[in-house]
């Protein structure tokens, strides 16, 4: 008898466990313009800064803008911290090291304020246009 009633208290465990629905990961938010650089500022530290200022662009209508700050080192970026300001909030992203004057092709969401309050995720940039600063971004909100 008392085999007889493990297997039943294990039938009502799975039953039970059965019972709960699932829940599905949120679905990824996706948001993606095209920002256009409007200015940049050497800030003559060291190691050296460069701010760059743009706005950013969906279809024909702004939808924000971006202040990014780089530290140089001679022919390498060291790191960039962009700051996206959308009319929800703002969003944060930081790159890594690449070549001086090609820019990052990627970044980690690291935070955001309002309805972007603890925002974590990826960023990809896509160049456009060099010469004129025009990037495409594609900020993926997990």
């Amino acid at each position: 008898m008392k085999n007889a009633g493990g297997v039943f208290l294990s039938a009502v465990a799975a039953l039970a466990i059965a019972a709960i629905p699932a829940t599905a990961a949120p679905k990824p938010q996706v948001i993606t313009f095209v920002s256009v650089q409007t200015g940049t500022h050497d800030l003559n530290t060291t190691p050296h800064e460069v701010v760059i200022n743009d706005k950013d662009i969906s279809g024909n209508k702004t939808v924000g803008h971006d202040v990014i700050t780089c530290k140089v080192n001679g022919p390498k970026v060291l790191g960039c911290v962009f700051v996206f300001s959308l009319a929800k909030g703002n969003i944060t992203v930081k790159s890594g090291a690449v070549k001086a004057n090609t820019g990052p092709s990627n970044g980690m969401i690291t935070g955001g304020t309002r309805a972007y309050a603890g925002a974590h995720g990826s960023a990809a940039f896509k160049t456009l246009n060099q010469a004129k600063g025009i990037v495409q971004i594609t900020l993926t909100l997990k």
